[in-house]
């Protein structure tokens, strides 16, 4: 059974490989995308956009507070709380989204007309945060084929390159959303077979997501999800570190986590978390600007800066060791 399993997980490795920097992205995010083009409205990573001088359409986002249908399921209307706490009421026509209460979303409305029964803002599509961060993904795993310009090369250099990366990236555009979804489901699986399909496709569109919006590569995190937790969404370390990322209180708490046991915000802040040590290292070689990162992700940055360099702990060493051959499985398959 477990030779079964290896053979399983190296099949995942494979495509993971040949993924690169990879691409995750559900049909709902897709379609909120194309939709968002469609309007020329520009899909953001910060704060909820307002109208400020009547534009034709814009995004809110906000966590789904309440939904309610109309007797003929051909209305609804969705309540939508904004980060800032205030509340947006906004209607829409046929059949509600299949979105559950208390999700974040993201909103793409239009402006109604005074002629009509809801001259307010009306819904022209709905998707959810991790269906959107996914798509975009997708999207920026396209973009790479375009020449860089000299800003966007040196934001780059900031995340270590895997061995071949360019070339799987080419190959990964040839690719179907779904299966490259299904590759990283897979080899979450291998490593925790208790996830349920929810559970697995909300991690992989996390790492695939939140990789693509910070710059890293989701290979590497994959690694080190898999050594801190092995996908154990309720892990809990002797010392306290919580969830997926192992997110020690203080750092959760640093980070704006309110729930470090929900997969989304977990995740979402480990990425942060490792770009932000990568950055600290910037400019040095890419294996020891790896080592560092991790150094520091384990033990701490004030750590790393008190010996300069990877601190001599057993625990330390053994961790970036362990991430690294993770690492280096999921690039090459070996």
């Amino acid at each position: 059974m477990l030779c079964r399993r290896k053979w399983w997980l190296f099949g995942a490795a494979w495509m993971l490989a040949a993924c690169g920097v990879a691409h995750g992205a559900t049909s709902e995010g897709q379609r909120y995308l194309a939709l968002c083009r469609q309007y020329a409205v520009r899909v953001s990573g910060g704060p909820a956009a307002s109208p400020s001088a009547s534009p034709t359409a814009w995004e809110v986002k906000g966590t789904l507070s309440g939904l309610a249908r109309s007797t003929d399921d051909m209305g609804y209307t969705l309540l939508v709380q904004m980060d800032d706490g205030t509340s947006v009421s906004l209607t829409g026509s046929g059949k509600a989204p299949n979105v559950d209460v208390g999700s974040k979303v993201r909103v793409l409305v239009k402006n109604g007309s005074a002629n009509t029964e809801s001259p307010g803002p009306v819904v022209l599509a709905v998707a959810t945060e991790t269906d959107v961060v996914a798509a975009l993904g997708a999207s920026n795993a396209a973009a790479s084929h375009a020449p860089a310009s000299h800003a966007s090369r040196r934001s780059r250099s900031a995340v270590p390159a895997s061995r071949g990366a360019r070339s799987a990236v080419r190959e990964a555009v040839a690719w179907s959303a779904s299966a490259i979804l299904q590759a990283y489901k897979n080899a979450v699986r291998w490593f925790n077979p208790k996830l349920s399909e929810n559970e697995l496709t909300t991690i992989a569109q996390c790492v695939l997501g939140f990789s693509a919006r910070y710059g890293v590569d989701p290979r590497l995190i994959m690694a080190v999800l898999a050594v801190e937790s092995g996908f154990k969404v309720e892990a809990t370390s002797r010392a306290g570190a919580m969830g997926l990322g192992q997110l020690m209180p203080a750092t959760a708490r640093g980070m704006g986590v309110t729930n470090a046991y929900d997969p989304v915000q977990n995740i979402d802040a480990a990425v942060r978390l490792i770009r932000g040590h990568l950055e600290a290292h910037a400019g040095k070689d890419s294996m020891e600007q790896l080592a560092l990162a991790l150094a520091s992700y384990n033990a701490g940055g004030g750590a790393v800066r008190k010996y300069g360099g990877v601190p001599p702990y057993k625990e330390t060493r053994n961790y970036i060791r362990k991430v690294a051959s993770w690492y280096r499985y999921f690039c090459t398959g070996k």
